[in-house]
């Protein structure tokens, strides 16, 4: 099985291209980019040498730093601090999950200082024409410099948990955690993902989505979609039991995200992040990522 981490940011929604103007603590946009990766490369390395494989990250999360227009002035330097991530795993000897969004990419805007807006991006998957400008300009250039370092891609993810801001009938508790932020339509939503995934495989790479349960494949009928590796993620979700993988879907599945903090409950009493991994292996999984790496919340383990 593999064994795989979720990195998944180092700074949330920023991580590539110029970082925002005053957040560098008084380095310059370079020195500061340089800092950055020389860190990125201690930390891949000691991932590899703990074992993992696969590295999960989160590339646009919620479009922090990237402009509401994407002209090719702020597309390149993006482009080429992820490969510059590329070459790093190949260097360390990993391979990458890059997600391409989180589902913060399309609830209400948040102002995070002059000209920089967190989320509020909805339109893009919304709308045919912004869509597939988006893809044009954004998701291309990635896919193709992806294909100059093919070997450091693991897979490539469209985006993380999209279910949280899909208007559907099912699943109404969301509404109730997440009041008014279910932006997007569930046939838009769908449409977007599926055309992602048709452009992931044009480009010959395997497409996932991550999704947030294992339901999903099943409600959104995903298996017809042309998806390489089926994904979801396990936190013990009420207190049910992870499902055998043949369950689930037909094909090769990844739990691209679960629990490492030795508090949260699993629903089987596997306390310890080495007994996580041997009941998803038992239960006949492709492989599992961790959660995670710089992430705080009580689901993670210590840096």
């Amino acid at each position: 099985m593999i064994k795989g981490i979720n990195y998944p940011w180092m700074d949330y929604g920023w991580d590539f291209g110029v970082p925002p103007s005053g957040w560098t603590g008084g380095q310059g946009p370079e020195e500061f980019r340089a800092a950055r990766r020389a860190r990125i490369a201690a930390d891949l390395r000691r991932l590899a040498g703990e074992g993992f494989s696969v590295v999960r990250w989160f590339v646009l999360a919620d479009g922090l730093g990237l402009p509401a227009e994407w002209e090719d002035e702020a597309i390149r330097p993006l482009v080429s601090d992820f490969e510059a991530l590329l070459a790093q795993c190949e260097q360390a000897g990993v391979r990458l999950l890059p997600s391409l969004l989180d589902f913060h990419w399309c609830l209400p805007a948040v102002t995070a200082g002059p000209g920089l807006l967190k989320g509020g991006r909805a339109r893009v998957i919304r709308d045919s024409e912004r869509r597939r400008s988006f893809m044009d300009q954004v998701l291309n250039p990635l896919l193709e410099v992806s294909r100059t370092r093919r070997a450091s891609i693991f897979a490539w993810e469209v985006m993380n948990e999209p279910e949280w801001v899909t208007r559907e009938r099912t699943w109404r508790f969301w509404e109730r955690l997440f009041p008014g932020r279910r932006t997007v339509p569930l046939p838009a939503m769908q449409a977007f993902l599926r055309e992602a995934v048709q452009r992931i495989n044009g480009a010959g790479f395997v497409s996932t989505i991550g999704w947030a349960h294992w339901r999903t494949i099943r409600d959104w009928k995903t298996e017809g979609w042309g998806i390489g590796l089926q994904q979801f993620h396990y936190y013990g979700q009420a207190r049910r039991p992870l499902p055998p993988a043949g369950a689930v879907c037909s094909g090769p599945c990844l739990v691209g995200e679960f629990a490492s903090a030795p508090d949260p409950a699993w629903p089987d009493g596997a306390r310890n992040l080495e007994e996580r991994l041997r009941r998803i292996e038992d239960a006949g999984y492709t492989g599992a990522l961790v959660w995670s790496l710089n992430a705080t919340d009580p689901f993670s383990r210590a840096g």
